[in-house]
């Protein structure tokens, strides 16, 4: 039986194996070298609501030819881009792309895999005082911001708790009791305040030594730049970010899919300005955690 050729050739072989590399635990299909600026990060776990996104193949195919994005032509052309970046190709060991009967509905559904998996596991979920995730177009209380407010206080009231008891206790005036069971008694609670004394200020220093705390930028401004980033990458690697082009059309109809519905008119600035989103979702993680 002769082999195929074009997409249908490219989806089947890759199909049927061809990994680079096995090592899925510790680098994922392809196997990457250390590198000197490396940095060791925290890996913390997303586990999404049942309410989240759940967008299928088709919807995101039908969302981006309403959109007027090229998407028969990525069709076309994802053989010769697939041998390109073999990256482009990985969505295709995914079971419910092999379960896909048409060799076309397969090639689609690979064009459409990586803005899936942004529709369906958006940026925008944030850590909520129950310990879950929650969708944030606004900023939410987490358990972080609770403890913020916290520190912010302390650093408003501990100076005057410690200042005013401080300057008491340079003025102190000594008493006689009639008995030393009592001036044992007012000895150790003299005492125990100057150890609590102690504790504020060691309290004080601390807070007083946190770095102030920073905000990263708007949550639609890391999903908007996600989905333009992985729709030049599948899609159209020459869309530009014109409000009436086709990716910037598709992008605002992913986010108001996603949950946001309070978005500008023109999306432009919000995704020139933020390029570096992996960088912010990496802050992002010490800012909403710790």
């Amino acid at each position: 039986m002769p082999e195929k050729s074009g997409v249908a050739g490219f989806v089947e072989r890759t199909a049927c194996g061809e990994r680079m590399d096995d090592d899925w635990k510790t680098s994922g299909p392809f196997r990457l070298s250390p590198h000197e600026n490396a940095v060791d990060l925290p890996n913390l776990k997303r586990r999404y609501p049942p309410e989240k996104p759940n967008i299928s193949f088709s919807e995101v195919a039908e969302m981006l030819r309403k959109a007027g994005a090229p998407l028969d032509k990525a069709i076309e052309t994802l053989t010769r881009r697939g041998t390109q970046n073999p990256l482009l190709m990985l969505p295709v060991i995914d079971s419910e792309i092999q379960s896909l009967e048409s060799l076309t509905a397969r090639a689609e559904a690979i064009c459409c895999y990586n803005l899936r998996q942004c529709l369906n596991h958006p940026l925008a979920y944030g850590p909520t005082t129950s310990g879950g995730l929650a969708f944030r177009e606004k900023p939410v209380r987490s358990p972080l911001d609770r403890a913020w407010d916290a520190v912010d206080e302390l650093r408003r009231v501990l100076p005057m708790i410690i200042d005013p008891f401080e300057e008491a206790m340079s003025r102190a005036e000594r008493h006689n009791f009639s008995s030393p069971a009592k001036a044992h008694e007012m000895r150790e609670l003299r005492n125990s305040a100057l150890h609590r004394l102690d504790v504020f200020k060691q309290l004080f220093a601390l807070v007083k030594s946190l770095p102030k705390r920073t905000r990263t930028s708007i949550a639609w401004h890391l999903d908007g730049a996600k989905l333009l980033e992985v729709y030049r990458s599948d899609i159209d690697p020459s869309a530009g970010i014109s409000s009436d082009g086709p990716a910037v059309r598709f992008i605002r109809a992913a986010l108001k899919r996603i949950g946001y519905s309070k978005l500008p008119s023109n999306l432009r600035s919000g995704l020139y300005q933020t390029r570096n989103w992996r960088e912010q979702v990496l802050i992002q993680a010490f800012e909403e955690y710790i």
